[in-house]
């Protein structure tokens, strides 16, 4: 079956990961919950904000404090040209 804005991850090292998303506009929240194989350094039930710009594209991840998680920007015609994160863990 299919739950619009659940998704369940599964990985073959055993981690669970449940991502709710909810849109806002252009722009959308997610809570993510791991029921196992949660990685190091990272908390549970964790909300983050997607912003995005004019075209759609996510260029800017933040926590439920309002921390800068990630930000990326794009080149004209696609591909990554800069990204910046506070832990690549958790981007």
């Amino acid at each position: 079956r299919y739950l619009p804005g659940l998704e369940i991850r599964t990985t073959a090292d055993g981690e669970i990961l449940h991502v709710i998303t909810a849109q806002a506009g252009r722009n959308y929240v997610r809570v993510l919950h791991w029921e196992a194989g949660k990685p190091d350094g990272i908390t549970n039930d964790q909300v983050r904000y997607s912003l995005t710009d004019h075209l759609g594209s996510s260029t800017l991840e933040l926590d439920q404090q309002g921390g800068l998680i990630s930000q990326e920007s794009y080149y004209p015609f696609g591909g990554t040209a800069w990204w910046a994160a506070r832990s690549a863990v958790e981007a």
